[in-house]
């Protein structure tokens, strides 16, 4: 793995732990509807995943670490 996808998957954890902090207060699907704070801040986090995962992670770890839904997390 290069320094720039070490890096890059640094940066997703960092925000997956950022959007497990932001939830620690939120208890049900109503809490989370109606706080929009913190559903801007979850769905900055998940769009910063979407760009990282697109367009920082080499095609090399994504053809060999095939369990991971990069697809997926292109779309956020």
């Amino acid at each position: 793995m290069n320094d720039r996808d070490m890096k890059s998957i640094k940066w997703i954890v960092a925000h997956i732990e950022n959007i497990l902090d932001y939830m620690k207060s939120i208890h049900s699907l109503e809490d989370f509807a109606y706080n929009q704070l913190v559903i801007d801040a979850v769905v900055f986090n998940l769009a910063q995943i979407g760009e990282i995962s697109k367009y920082r992670v080499s095609s090399y770890i994504k053809d060999t670490q095939v369990s991971v839904p990069w697809h997926e997390m292109y779309g956020f």
